[in-house]
C-alpha cells in the first residue's frame, strides 16, 4: 500500500497540536488526578506523532520491485541485443530465486499484475555473452527449494533440462559445488511432474552413466525414486 508523504503544513499542525496543550483543568479532582490525566494526553498525542512520521517515512524506505528493474534491463537490450554491458545487465536483473520468479512471472490471488515470461525467457536464452554454465547455475539455483508449476516456471525448468542434457558434465560439476541438502531440493523439483513420462526415465539414464561424481549421482538417483511423477502440496 503506497503511503502519502505529509506535507509540510501537516507536519506543522501536527506539532502544534503536540505542543499547545491545554493546562487549564476541566475537571474538578486533585492535583494528583490531574497531573495523571495531562501526563496521558501527552502520551498520547506523542505516539500518534511517532506513528504518523514512521509511516511517512516507509513510503521513502520502499525499493523498486523486481518487475521494474527488470522491464527496464529488457528495455535496454531489445534496443542493442548484442552490447555485451547490457546483457550483463539483463543477466544480473533476472529473477535469482523461486520466488523472485513467481513474482515477476506468476500470477496469484495477492498479484494479478505480472509479465509475460515468454519474451524475457527467450531474451535470457539467447544472452551471447552469458555462458551455458552461468545460465545453468541460475536456472538450478532458482529450482532449489521450488517445486513443479506450469507455465512460466514450467518452461524455466524446461530449458534447464534441455541445457543439462546437451552437457550433463558440466550440469553435475555445478551440483557437486552444492551441499546434499541443495542438491535433493533440485532434484525433488526436477522430478515433480504430473505424471510419468519417459524424458524422465532417459534423463536418469543419461545422467547415470556419468563416469565419477558417485555422491551427487547418489543423492539424484534416491530423489528419482522418492519424488518422481509426484505433485507438491503447495501447488
Amino acid at each position: 500500500m503506497k503511503i502519502k508523504r505529509p506535507t509540510q503544513p501537516e507536519l506543522n499542525l501536527t506539532t502544534q497540536s503536540l505542543c499547545e496543550v491545554d493546562v487549564t483543568p476541566s475537571f474538578i479532582g486533585t492535583p494528583a488526578t490531574f497531573i495523571q490525566k495531562r501526563s496521558n494526553m501527552l502520551v498520547s498525542r506523542f505516539l500518534f506523532l511517532v506513528c504518523f512520521l514512521s509511516c511517512s517515512l516507509v513510503g521513502f524506505s520502499q525499493k523498486p520491485n523486481g518487475q521494474k528493474e527488470l522491464e527496464e534491463a529488457y528495455t535496454a537490450l531489445c534496443e542493442q541485443p548484442s552490447d555485451s554491458i547490457r546483457q550483463v545487465r539483463y543477466f544480473q536483473a533476472y529473477p535469482a530465486t523461486f520466488l523472485e520468479l513467481q513474482s515477476c512471472f506468476v500470477e496469484n490471488r495477492f498479484q494479478n499484475h505480472v509479465m509475460d515470461y515468454v519474451p524475457y525467457l527467450t531474451a535470457f536464452d539467447q544472452l551471447a555473452f552469458i555462458s551455458k554454465e552461468e545460465k545453468m547455475s541460475r536456472l538450478f539455483n532458482i529450482f532449489v527449494g521450488g517445486y513443479w508449476q506450469a507455465d512460466a516456471p514450467g518452461q524455466h525448468l524446461a530449458l534447464l533440462r534441455e541445457l543439462m542434457r546437451k552437457d550433463p558434465r558440466t550440469a553435475f560439476s555445478l551440483l557437486a559445488k552444492e551441499d546434499k541438502l541443495r542438491q535433493i531440493l533440485f532434484w525433488q523439483c526436477y522430478w515433480q511432474a504430473p505424471g510419468k513420462d519417459l524424458s524422465q526415465e532417459q534423463d536418469f539414464s543419461t545422467f547415470n552413466r556419468l563416469k565419477g561424481y558417485d555422491v551427487e549421482r547418489k543423492i539424484m538417483k534416491d530423489a528419482y525414486g522418492t519424488f518422481r511423477a509426484k505433485l507438491p502440496v503447495l501447488d
